[in-house]
């Protein structure tokens, strides 16, 4: 069974269990970095959060060239974030839960940006799937990000 969490204490869990599940950043690699996320979302539900209907909540994973740090350069970003939305009907926000890794040294650019939404497929496994047979994951497979982010983001509807 799920351990249910709370908007009080989601963002805690996430870094503490993404801090014990990579002990060192050495570790830290888009496939690992995937299967914490599959595993936190099954392991965990959120309270407020009606999970039988996929949009609800859902994983995606993103990628491309972007500049996400104001200052630095543009570089290959992959997000891999829980969305999710609280049952409150007059709730004017929903959330992503987001471990976002940074490349900075890439020698090549010619990938083009991608975006895979779990709630868009049959299962985790077939959702993994496609992200495993992407042109641009294939690429960093073996590689190891400059950095990374955790945090936990509250959007306003309609922003």
């Amino acid at each position: 069974m799920k351990e249910t969490l709370t908007l009080d204490n989601i963002e805690d869990i996430f870094k503490s269990g993404f801090k014990s599940f990579f002990n060192d950043k050495g570790q830290l690699k888009v496939d690992s970095a995937v299967r914490f996320m599959i595993n936190f979302f099954e392991s965990y539900s959120i309270k407020s959060i009606d999970s039988s209907t996929k949009d609800k909540d859902y994983l995606f994973l993103e990628y491309g060239f972007y500049t996400w740090r104001e200052g630095l350069p543009k570089h290959f970003v992959v997000n891999i974030s829980r969305h999710f939305n609280p049952i409150d009907f007059n709730s004017a926000y929903y959330y992503d839960l987001c471990l976002t890794l940074h490349y900075y040294d890439l020698d090549f650019n010619e990938i083009d940006t991608f975006r895979a939404d779990s709630n868009k497929f049959l299962d985790l496994q077939d959702w993994e799937k496609r992200i495993d047979e992407s042109v641009g994951y294939k690429k960093i497979l073996s590689l190891r990000p400059s950095t990374y982010d955790t945090v936990m983001i509250k959007h306003k509807y309609g922003w």
